[in-house]
This record gives C-alpha cells, structure tokens and sequence, in this order.
C-alpha cells in the first residue's frame, strides 16, 4: 500500500504575540493587531506484508512548512518554520505464540528569522518504541516493552532516556479473574529532563518521577 499526502493552511488572526526580549529576560504581550500564518504540508507513506518472515514493515515521510510573523522590541520579525521526519515501523509474528513490534521515528526542525541571530533553535529528536509479547499455555501473557527518547540542540547537552515495562497477565478463566504483575521504569530513571522549542527560545523542564516500581493486581468479571 502507497499514498500521498498534501495540504495548505491559511489562518488570520485578530491577535499577535508580542516579546520583549533581554539578556535573562523574556516577556510576552498579546496585542489586537491582525496578522496571518500558513501553512504547507506534504507527505509519503507506504506499507507491505512479507510473507516470507510475517511482518507487516511501514514507512513515511513527512514535512511541513510554518511563515508567520511576531513583534520582537517593537520591531514585526518574519519567521520560517520547518520540520521533516522520517518514520519506520514493523510488526511481526515471530512464531505461532510471540510476536515483536517497532516504532520510530526521526524528525529534523529547522528554524529562521527574528532579530536575534546568534539564537538557532534547530533541534533533532528520536522516539523510538518497540514491544514483545508472548502467549504461554493460552492463559499466560507476558509483554516487555522499551522506548527510547533522545533529543539534541546546539549549545545543549543531549538528552536521551531509554523507559522499560515488564508485564505478566494469568487468566483464570474459570473463576473469570485476571491475576497482573507489572514492573514499569525498569531502567529506574528518578530524573527527567524536556526541553520546549519556539521559534525564538527553548524551554528547559526538570522533573522528579518515582524510579522503579513494581504493582499486582487483581480484577474480577461477573
């Protein structure tokens, strides 16, 4: 299966944002002026059954352009919005009780404009996510699944974290009860950074998440 995708958007706005910008400061004010943005988009996707192996395997690709203008001191400031990604995935049946899939996905911005040159706010992500499963005795469900984050910017150190689930599900199909064991955060990251991208600045997240936890439960059908 192949297809095509294209668009267009044209907006007008009543409003505009409006930054003051310093050294270590930044403030924003929306002001009643009329402005428009657009924006253009186009895409290539595909997928195919092999046969041979049992898998479906799939791919895209995707860009998209943003124009649009904002006030930086006073001044009205074009900028120029662009992102391509690139996107790969399969599902497989790897025997008769395990199946395997995966997910990625690489996507390049690309910004310009505004007053200030010396800021260059092109950032390159990864997200990558792939999951196993396997079905024992056809009451027993065991999945593991990983998915991997890494994003790099210029004058920022990168930021990469890879996330791991572990989880095991007996049917008792009798008494109609499911009996769960989960692990989630395998890797046992306690700290989680992101970074927000604008076209003119980037925003640095910190956060505390609870490291490795492990849960059993039970639930039950009338």
């Amino acid at each position: 299966m192949f297809g095509i995708s294209a668009g267009y958007e044209y907006t007008t706005f009543n409003t505009i944002s409006s930054y003051i910008l310093a050294d270590n400061l930044q403030k924003k004010i929306v002001l009643p002026i009329k402005n428009q943005s657009s924006t253009w988009s186009f895409g290539v996707n595909g997928s195919k059954y092999l046969f041979d192996i049992r898998s479906t395997v799939n791919g895209s690709v995707n860009y998209s352009l943003n124009k649009f203008k904002q006030m930086q001191n006073g001044a009205f400031e074009p900028f120029r919005t662009s992102t391509i990604s690139y996107t790969g995935g399969v599902e497989s049946r790897l025997t008769s009780f395990l199946s395997w899939s995966y997910r990625g996905t690489f996507s390049i911005t690309s910004n310009s404009g505004g007053n200030n040159t010396q800021v260059r706010i092109n950032p390159k992500q990864l997200n990558q996510k792939s999951t196993l499963t396997t079905t024992a005795f056809k009451s027993l469900f065991i999945s593991l699944s990983g998915e991997h984050r890494f994003i790099q910017q210029a004058g920022q150190s990168d930021l990469s974290y890879l996330f791991a689930d572990f989880n095991l599900r007996y049917v008792f199909v009798k008494f109609k009860t499911n009996l769960e064991f989960g692990v989630t955060n395998l890797t046992n990251i306690k700290n989680f950074e992101t970074i927000d991208f604008s076209p003119n600045a980037q925003r640095l997240s910190s956060y505390r998440i609870p490291g490795r936890i492990m849960m059993v439960k039970s639930t039950f059908n009338f």
